[in-house]
C-alpha cells in the first residue's frame, strides 16, 4: 500500500487488530525495521518489494493528491457538550521532536519516534533523515524545509528538497543567503527565494554573519543546529532582538543537552557557537503547549465551574515558549496547577461574567502560534482585544490574519487589521452567515475554531483532516470528552 500515513492515520492503525496492525506497522516503519544497506543485498524480487515500502511516498504522489481532494470535500458538524472532565495525553511538541531528530542524526543516530510524537511533520522529517533520497518531499512542513536545508547543505550529497504549493509560497531566501555565505551550494529550481531547492552538500566554513532580527526564528535555529559542525563554528549578529525568541531558546537548550555550549554574548542579539561534537543522550520529549491552548479555550468557553481538564506530558516550567498559554488564559479565570505527570486546568469556583472582562492588549511577537486560540476565545466570550507583533502570521500555513478575519466574519464578528502586525476587535458585529469554517489548509485554524461549537451549535468545519500536521488525535479527543461529530461531504 503506498503512502500509508496519508491513507490511514497512525492513530487509526493503533486501533486495528494485531494482524492488520503488524502489516501497517511494516509499511510505516520499514526503514527502521530493515536497514537500507541490508535491503541492497537482497535478490531482485525481494529488493523490489522493500523498495516499494521505502519509497512509496515518492512513487505514488497521485495518492496524496487524491487524499487531499477527499479532505477538501470533507466536513464536520460539531455539537459540544455542556461540561467536560477530561484526562488526555497531548501529542509531543513537533518543534521539540524535529529539533531532536536533527540532533540525533548529527550524533550519527536515527531517531525512532514514540507513538505520541507521530504527526505529519515529524514523519516527514523522520523519513527524510532515514532515506536521504535525492528528491525529498516535505509536504507542508515548514520546519522540515528549513532545518533540512541547513542540515543537507552541511553534509555530502546532492538533494532536491520540495513540498506542497503552500510551502512553495513560504520564503526561505534569508536562510539560503546565510548558508551561501558559509560556502553552501544551493540553487533555486524555480522561483528565487522559494522552494524547491537544489543542494550540493559539503562541510561549511562557518564564521561570522549578521542577519535581521525579524527573520523567522527557524532560520536562526537551523543555523544554530549545524553550527558545531562548521569549520569555524558560528558567530551570529542580529540587527535587532529576534522574533519568537523562545523557539531559539528551545534550540539552545536542546543543543546544550546534547553537549554543545551556546553563548549569548549579549542578552538578545549576539550568539557564539564553537566547533564541537554532539553527544547522543536520552532526551525527554514533552507534550505540546500549543496543543494545550485549545483545551484552555474550550474550558473558557464552557464557563462551567465543575469542569476539569488533565493534560499529561506537560511541564509547568517548560522550555517551550507557548507555556505562555497558562498566563494568557489566567486572564480569563482559568487556573493551572502541576499534577502527577502533567497539568490540571480548572475554571474558578464562581465563574466571572466574561462580558465585564477588560479589553485584552498583548504583544504576540514571541508566541504567534497561540494567536488563533486566543482570538477565538475572545470573540466567544465577547472580550474586545488589540493584538500586535503578528507580522509572522502572514507566512504560516495560511495568512492567519486574513484567515481569522474571513472566518470570524461568518460568525458575525468584524476584526480589523490597522497594520501588517495588528489585529483588533472593538466589538463591531455583522450579520452572521454561518457558512462552514474554511481551515485554509491550516491545522491551527481547524483546532482554534472547533471549541466555538460551544457558542455556535452545529458549527461546521471543512477540511478537518489538516490537524494531522501536528495533532492527529484532535477530533478523537473531542469525541472522547463528549463532542458529537457528524461527517458531511
Amino acid at each position: 500500500m503506498p503512502c500509508p500515513h496519508l491513507i490511514v492515520p497512525l492513530n487509526k492503525v493503533l486501533s486495528f487488530g494485531n494482524k492488520k496492525k503488524k502489516y501497517f506497522f511494516l509499511l510505516y516503519f520499514a526503514h527502521l525495521i530493515v536497514p537500507l544497506d541490508k535491503v541492497l543485498s537482497f535478490g531482485t524480487k525481494k529488493k523490489k518489494r522493500f523498495f516499494l515500502l521505502y519509497f512509496s511516498h515518492l512513487i505514488v504522489p497521485l495518492c496524496y493528491r487524491m487524499c487531499y481532494r477527499n479532505e477538501q470535500s470533507m466536513m464536520y458538524e460539531l455539537t459540544a457538550p455542556s461540561r467536560i472532565d477530561a484526562h488526555l495525553l497531548l501529542p509531543a511538541s513537533k518543534s521539540m521532536v524535529n529539533r531532536w531528530q536533527i540532533l540525533m542524526r548529527l550524533c550519527g543516530q536515527q531517531a525512532v519516534l514514540p507513538p505520541f510524537a507521530v504527526c505529519d511533520d515529524t514523519q516527514r522529517m523522520n523519513v527524510a533523515l532515514a532515506s536521504f533520497d535525492e528528491l525529498i518531499d516535505v509536504g507542508n512542513a515548514g520546519t522540515c524545509l528549513r532545518f533540512l536545508a541547513a542540515y543537507l547543505a552541511a553534509r555530502p550529497g546532492v538533494h532536491v528538497i520540495d513540498g506542497s504549493q503552500g510551502l512553495r509560497r513560504r520564503p526561505i531566501g534569508h536562510l539560503v543567503e546565510a548558508l551561501r555565505h558559509f560556502g553552501a551550494e544551493i540553487s533555486y529550481v524555480e522561483a528565487e527565494g522559494y522552494a524547491p531547492l537544489k543542494i550540493v552538500g559539503k562541510r561549511l566554513s562557518g564564521g561570522e554573519i549578521t542577519m535581521p532580527g525579524t527573520v523567522s526564528s527557524q532560520f536562526i535555529s537551523a543555523l544554530l543546529l549545524i553550527a558545531p559542525t562548521m569549520e569555524q563554528g558560528l558567530h551570529l549578529h542580529l540587527s535587532s532582538p529576534p522574533v519568537s525568541k523562545p523557539y531559539i531558546d528551545l534550540t539552545i537548550s536542546m543543543m546544550e543537552a546534547f553537549g554543545v555550549n551556546v553563548r549569548w554574548l549579549d542578552s538578545e542579539t549576539e550568539l557564539l557557537v564553537e566547533p564541537a561534537s554532539y553527544t547522543a543522550v536520552d532526551y525527554p520529549l514533552e507534550s505540546d503547549w500549543t496543543a494545550a491552548s485549545y483545551w484552555y479555550e474550550l474550558l473558557t468557553l464552557l464557563s462551567e465551574p465543575d469542569c476539569r481538564v488533565v493534560l499529561e506530558g506537560l511541564q509547568l516550567n517548560s522550555p517551550q515558549g507557548d507555556d505562555m498559554a497558562k498566563y494568557l488564559f489566567h486572564t480569563f479565570g482559568i487556573k493551572t496547577k502541576g499534577g502527577r505527570g502533567g497539568i490540571v486546568l480548572t475554571p474558578p469556583l464562581v465563574m466571572a461574567d466574561h462580558g465585564v472582562l477588560p479589553p485584552f492588549d498583548f504583544d504576540f511577537t514571541h508566541y504567534p502560534d497561540l494567536v488563533p486560540a486566543v482570538v477565538c476565545t475572545c470573540i466567544g466570550v465577547g472580550r474586545q482585544f488589540h493584538f500586535v507583533g503578528l507580522e509572522s502570521l502572514h507566512t504560516k500555513e495560511s495568512d492567519r490574519i486574513e484567515a481569522l478575519q474571513a472566518e470570524t466574519r461568518k460568525l458575525g464578528f468584524v476584526l480589523e487589521s490597522p497594520s501588517s502586525g495588528e489585529l483588533l476587535w472593538n466589538g463591531s458585529r455583522c450579520k452572521p452567515t454561518h457558512e462552514p469554517i474554511d481551515t485554509h489548509s491550516d491545522h491551527r485554524m481547524a483546532m482554534a475554531f472547533a471549541p466555538l461549537a460551544v457558542k455556535f451549535p452545529g458549527l461546521k468545519i471543512s477540511n478537518p483532516e489538516v490537524v494531522s500536521k501536528s495533532y492527529p488525535a484532535f477530533w478523537q479527543h473531542l469525541e472522547q470528552v463528549g463532542f458529537a461529530l457528524k461527517t458531511e461531504s
